[in-house]
């Protein structure tokens, strides 16, 4: 199951900073850049695919969305 450039560098970015809520900006900056002109969906297209692809690889781990505030990566509590 390969991981694109993009997917690689987000999943990497909220690995760094493990329970911080990151901001859409925050994300935008980091994976695309300050001077970036993508499509305001964007961002959720490719945190859908890391999700799917973290569901199939069986792991306890997801990426919320926290309203307002922008998302969080989260291990599950078994």
């Amino acid at each position: 199951m390969p991981i694109s450039g993009k997917e690689y560098a987000l999943t990497e970015y909220f690995l760094e900073h493990p329970s911080q809520i990151l901001s859409r900006e925050q994300l935008y900056n980091k994976v695309w850049g300050w001077d970036n002109n993508i499509e305001s969906n964007n961002l959720e297209a490719y945190l859908s695919f890391i999700r799917k692809k973290l569901r199939l690889l069986g792991v306890d781990v997801s990426i919320k969305a926290i309203r307002g505030m922008g998302y969080r990566i989260e291990t599950s509590e078994k």
